[in-house]
């Protein structure tokens, strides 16, 4: 007896991780909006840093960093668990 409570093992699972998924969403850019700014409010840990998510705002909108203007919209990404 003593030997089976010795050689007894527990098994533990962990807690499977949430999930997150990339979703995207529209933004209407206002007065005196930068990317640096709208970037700071979306980007997740996903990303190793702003210069990183604001490449990809970017290339997904097809514009250069100071091409935005008050009135229009650009596409941003962010990562959230499964809604």
């Amino acid at each position: 007896m003593i030997c089976s409570i010795i050689f007894e093992t527990t098994h533990t699972q962990a807690a499977p991780a949430a999930s997150t998924h990339k979703y995207y969403t529209s933004v209407q850019i206002q007065s005196g909006d930068t990317l640096w700014a709208i970037a700071n409010n979306y980007i997740t840990d996903e990303y190793s840093d702003m210069n990183e998510y604001i490449a990809e705002v970017c290339s997904i909108n097809h514009i250069a960093e100071d091409e935005i203007h008050a009135g229009s919209y650009i596409v941003v990404p962010y990562y959230a668990t499964e809604l």
